[in-house]
């Protein structure tokens, strides 16, 4: 006979944390804990087939799925991996801690300002700091995270995005600073005041990778105060500044670093692949900052790249005075300038800084053309700081260019700096000439720390019509002082004897703008090579200061 309905099924049913809880069910025999909300089925019989006896679970909303994951295994299927570890899946998804474990959905419409300081209070300060298993990474999702109020930074704070042109945390209001540096004394929602720093609880090992750090405002990005051993890798430092409105100001910095004294300071900070664009500064310091270094970094549309004590009026000599030597130590390598208003780098105070091997266009010309020079690009006004193989746009372009003559030429390098600066190898043609030519320029230093100006020429001329070709050596010497310059030509011939002292070269300073002062050396050639020879010439020019 058929089935025609059923009008209700029964289990067996009760509290399962009272009495002695789930009883043997029969095999097939489903129970229900009624205060728990948890389904059970009786195992049966071994002799039936089953693996046990005993109830199995049925797994409902109510499940703690983490308490039934007891014996996760990495790998366990392949039989030549042995971990000899088997961990609980609430044990190995703790490995990892998220923005979202903290309730950051990524979504620019949240304002995540609570959220992302409640994940840096819990993780790096609400926690034993002497333990070295308590240092975790928090991880950011793409998005873009939305704060409108200061972001207080703990030390051992360890945050990775996973992409920094995909991971923004971004500032949308005028806090005077977006993201500022606290130390160890600060606790959850209470936040140390830097003049309560010293050596024992300042800011240590900071690390933040793989985001894009933004601001809306004309304010500071990032200010460090007093912290060190720090990394900051491949993050974009992105502003609001416009020069067409507004002037260059430190209340406008991508990052500001600060001392407390000379002894409690920012040190040992690396920013490596970082980009820094859209402010006055770049970088920021009237501090005694020491040994930091920006290798591999992108400065682009600032008003000035890097400034070291240029709020200063002069050294303060006491001994925690935190502007006693200036910035000291530091170095930038490897590193791009790109559309800077005024200097790349300017150190008013400070000794052993280094620039090396660094790329600068555009720069000191008030965001103009590159032949509207007004600015040097690099100036250490004291001594033992030096610029090493870097490269300026700005030679070829007002050294060679012969349409350019007519602009002054502002030093690429001002101040006492040990320098050995290397333009690239630059080509011209020499016909022959009854009178000395312009055929390149050099610019001098003006400043007053500088009383020399040192230039070495290597080139080469090669004839294409007559058996001839020098190399050679210019050294030129510009004595500020005497406002008077030399010229001592060492080179090694080859070809017919009658050509060797054919093309001559002599130097003379100009005053290309009127102003009574000399700021340009004319490099001048002279050929009684025959009327129709053509000589190529190529010549790089170095600095030595």
């Amino acid at each position: 006979m058929a089935v025609v309905q059923i009008s209700k099924i029964q289990v067996r049913r009760g509290q399962k944390n009272q009495g002695t809880g789930i009883p043997q069910l029969a095999s097939g025999e489903f129970g229900w804990a009624v205060d728990a909300q948890e389904l059970y089925i009786g195992n049966g019989a071994v002799s039936e087939g089953s693996p046990a006896v005993g109830n199995t679970q049925i797994l409902t909303d109510s499940t703690d799925l983490f308490s039934l994951a007891e014996n996760y295994t990495w790998e366990k299927d392949k039989s030549y991996i042995v971990t000899n570890t088997n961990r609980t899946l609430q044990n190995k998804l703790d490995d990892f801690v998220t923005a979202a474990d903290f309730g950051m959905t990524g979504d620019a419409s949240q304002d995540a300002t609570v959220l992302l300081q409640n994940a840096l209070d819990q993780l790096y300060s609400n926690i034993d700091k002497t333990s070295e298993n308590s240092k975790v990474v928090l991880y950011f999702a793409p998005g873009i995270y939305t704060v409108n109020a200061t972001i207080y930074v703990p030390s051992s704070v360890n945050l990775v995005g996973a992409d920094k042109s995909s991971c923004i945390i971004r500032n949308t209001t005028a806090s005077t600073v977006a993201f500022k540096t606290v130390n160890k004394d600060s606790g959850i929602g209470s936040y140390a005041d830097h003049s309560t720093t010293t050596s024992e609880n300042q800011n240590q090992n900071i690390s933040i990778k793989n985001i894009s750090l933004e601001t809306t405002q004309e304010n500071i990005l990032l200010q460090i105060d007093s912290c060190k051993n720090a990394v900051f890798e491949n993050l974009n430092f992105l502003g609001a500044w416009d020069y067409t409105t507004t002037g260059i100001d430190s209340s406008n910095c991508a990052v500001v670093l600060n001392n407390l004294t000379s002894l409690i300071a920012s040190e040992d900070i690396l920013f490596k692949n970082c980009k820094f664009k859209s402010f006055s500064y770049g970088i920021y310091s009237d501090w005694d900052i020491l040994n930091n270094v920006w290798n591999k970094c992108e400065f682009e549309d600032l008003g000035v790249g890097i400034g070291l004590g240029v709020g200063n009026t002069t050294l303060n000599a006491l001994e925690n005075s935190g502007k006693k030597t200036g910035a000291t130590g530091n170095i930038v390598s490897e590193s791009s300038f790109l559309d800077i208003s005024q200097q790349a780098i300017y150190a008013k105070f400070g000794q052993k800084n280094t620039s090396m091997q660094n790329r600068f266009t555009r720069i000191g010309n008030n965001q103009g053309v590159e032949y509207e020079a007004q600015h040097p690009i690099l100036q250490f006004d004291q001594t033992k700081n030096q610029s090493i193989d870097d490269m300026f746009s700005r030679t070829a372009i007002l050294s060679a260019d012969s349409t350019y003559f007519v602009n002054p030429y502002i030093s690429e390098v001002k101040g006492p700096i040990n320098c050995s600066y290397k333009g690239t190898f630059i080509p011209a043609t020499v016909t022959q000439s009854t009178t000395a030519q312009t055929k390149f320029r050099l610019s001098t230093d003006l400043s007053a720390s500088n009383t020399s100006t040192h230039y070495q020429v290597d080139y080469t001329l090669n004839s294409s019509v007559y058996n001839s070709i020098r190399s050679g050596k210019l050294f030129i010497v510009h004595n500020s002082t005497s406002n008077a310059v030399t010229l001592s030509d060492e080179y090694e011939h080859n070809g017919d004897a009658d050509k060797e002292d054919a093309i001559m070269f002599s130097a003379a300073l100009a005053d290309v703008d009127g102003n009574s002062e000399i700021e340009t050396i004319n490099v001048l050639i002279k050929s009684t090579m025959p009327s129709d020879d053509q000589t190529n010439l190529s010549y790089q020019i170095k600095l030595l200061k």
